[in-house]
């Protein structure tokens, strides 16, 4: 259902670009997809963050579970976790050009007091620890951020070699995005029934996660990008 295969079981144009990208296929199909959606940078985004080895949101102590939770309400989105996931994407890239651009400010102040004379003054540690308390305040996983920005890198060469335009982006339009999650994540969505339960693809009772902006949505159907095995359900994430 990705088309990556034809019915004779030949890998197809589709599959070959699949194949050229540094992701799971379902996730590299979404990446296919994005070109013709016209949202690249958005998808590349939210990749990346999936194919981190952790989970950006973690789960906080007990007792600063309601501060964390008003916390990250600020990046929720109506359609779900995804898009979640890119807002915070996105205010992490933002927090880091402006403590990148603060002490770029800084250093060439200091080169003109010193007549030329470069700064010792390290933006990088500046700005790492400008992202840590930024983190730390919204309770969001610093490492699986950093991690996506290594990952989202080697994507975004990828993506040129084979002659796509990763920073083509749908600005403030969500439709796109959703539309080019769908193609890859096919397999992974489920449909309300009739008593108000859920089943996958293969007929699969599930629940939506706790900690998924959905949980207290109940949508008619929903994507996902997991399945969590507990003792005695099956959730997603």
């Amino acid at each position: 259902m990705l088309g990556a295969l034809d019915q004779s079981w030949a890998i197809t144009a589709v599959g070959k670009a699949m194949a050229k990208l540094p992701l799971e296929p379902h996730l590299a199909r979404a990446v296919i997809e994005s070109r013709a959606e016209g949202c690249t940078k958005e998808i590349v985004d939210i990749v990346s963050i999936l194919s981190a080895s952790s989970k950006v949101f973690f789960d906080p102590p007990t007792e600063d579970r309601e501060t964390a939770q008003e916390a990250r309400a600020k990046f929720f989105h109506p359609s779900g976790d995804h898009l979640t996931l890119l807002n915070v994407f996105r205010a992490f890239d933002e927090i880091s050009a402006h403590a990148v651009d603060a002490v770029a400010a800084d250093s060439t102040k200091k080169d003109l007091n010193t007549n030329g004379v470069k700064s010792s003054s390290s933006s990088s540690g500046f700005s790492k620890s400008g992202r840590k308390d930024w983190c730390r305040r919204m309770f969001v996983n610093e490492r699986a951020l950093n991690e996506a920005i290594r990952i989202r890198d080697q994507i975004k060469r990828s993506c040129q070699q084979s002659g796509m335009d990763p920073n083509l982006s749908c600005g403030e339009k969500y439709e796109p995005i959703l539309k080019s999650l769908f193609r890859g994540l096919v397999h992974h969505n489920a449909m309300r029934q009739a008593d108000d339960s859920y089943k996958n693809t293969a007929l699969l009772a599930i629940k939506i996660h706790p900690s998924s902006v959905l949980c207290d949505k109940r949508p008619q159907s929903f994507m996902y990008e997991e399945l969590v095995k507990p003792p005695t359900t099956m959730n997603m994430t």
